[in-house]
This record gives structure tokens, C-alpha cells and sequence, in this order.
């Protein structure tokens, strides 16, 4: 059986949220809400939205990756996460610099904290792109306590990841080299229709 199954939700019309329901008696409803409000709003973002969920043993960003480059040419956002992992490398906030926004010079190792347990995925956010991820996570341990930092990776499920992302298709996400950071910063352009 895959590790994945995914089903595709209706689209959800931002920034009015509102959901196309199809087969119940509020779609008319809704959707003359949105035509109304789509003429008197000069931008008005199509979101196409995913639900995925990860089997136990599957590595989350690898899954991410993968989705990424096979099905978000656009990329996405993560809009919403639950699930449990036994192990994470999470970097912490200012693990990562020198003075300023520069990649430390200390060794990988000394950047970041393996966890190993079981812990529940109380949120996971970020943006994922076919040129790389940026996630954030807060996880909740068996006493209640809580650890939150950037996901550099090996966050495998332990029972089960269910993710909804979401792809804006009016905009592209990409990662490009930012020189004034010196990391692969978050690029949105605009789609243009042929």
C-alpha cells in the first residue's frame, strides 16, 4: 500500500474563505457570494487545496519533496497539520547564525537537536516549493510539554500525518539565493495566463 493518500478538496476562494460544496443545498448560496464578491474585489486568489495523509514509517519532508516536484509545479503552503512522529531534527532559533543573517561556520551537528520519542504534530506551517521546504513545528510530548523550531528533516510518522496544502495558481513559489540572508529565500510571482 502507498504511503500517501491524497484526495483533492473543492476550491476554497480567498480572501472571502468560502468553500464550494458541491451536492449540498448552500452551494448555490455560496457560490453566487463569491461571483458577487469576485466583481467588486479587483484580486481575488483561486486556492486549489489537498489533503494527504502520511502512513506510519514515512519520512514527512522527503513526502513533501517528492509531492512537490510531481504535483506542485506552482508549490504551496502547509495550511494545516495533526499527526504523531518517533523522531525530528529541529534546529532552533538563532542556532543557525554569527552575527547577523549568516550561515555559522559551526559544524551541522552543533546547529541542531535530534528528538527521538513519541510526540504529537500540534502545527506544522511553512511553504513548499520544487526547489526546497521551510517548516516550522511545535510538537507535544506524553507530559504535556512543548518543543517548536525549524524542521531540518527525518520526521518520521508514527502513526499518522494528515496535511491539507494549499496551491494559490494565480502565484508561483520558487527559492532563490538571497544574498543579503544567505539562504534560499521564498520567491511569489505572479502566473501569467497564455
Amino acid at each position: 500500500m502507498s504511503t500517501i493518500e491524497r484526495v483533492y478538496l473543492k476550491e476554497v476562494v480567498h480572501p472571502l474563505c468560502l468553500v464550494r460544496t458541491y451536492g449540498r443545498t448552500r452551494v448555490s448560496v455560496v457560490w453566487s457570494t463569491v461571483q458577487s464578491a469576485y466583481r467588486r474585489c479587483s484580486i481575488l486568489c483561486i486556492m486549489r487545496v489537498y489533503a494527504v495523509r502520511l502512513r506510519p514509517g514515512t519520512e514527512v519532508t522527503e513526502a513533501l519533496k517528492r509531492m512537490a516536484v510531481e504535483e506542485l509545479p506552482l508549490g504551496g503552503c502547509v495550511l494545516s497539520c495533526v499527526g504523531s512522529v518517533t523522531e525530528i531534527i529541529l534546529r532552533f532559533a538563532a542556532q543557525h547564525t554569527e552575527g547577523g543573517n549568516q550561515v555559522s561556520r559551526r559544524p551541522f551537528w552543533e546547529q541542531v537537536k535530534t528528538l527521538k520519542g513519541h510526540y504529537e504534530v500540534l502545527s506544522l506551517v511553512g511553504t513548499i516549493t520544487k526547489d526546497g521546504l521551510h517548516l516550522h513545528t511545535c510538537l507535544g510530548d506524553a507530559e504535556g510539554n512543548t518543543v517548536g523550531g525549524h524542521v531540518m528533516g527525518n520526521m518520521v510518522t508514527f502513526t499518522t500525518m494528515e496535511l491539507v496544502i494549499g496551491v494559490m495558481e494565480q502565484y508561483s513559489f520558487t527559492r532563490e539565493m538571497d544574498q543579503e540572508t544567505g539562504f534560499d529565500e521564498l520567491v511569489v510571482t505572479p502566473v501569467t495566463k497564455s
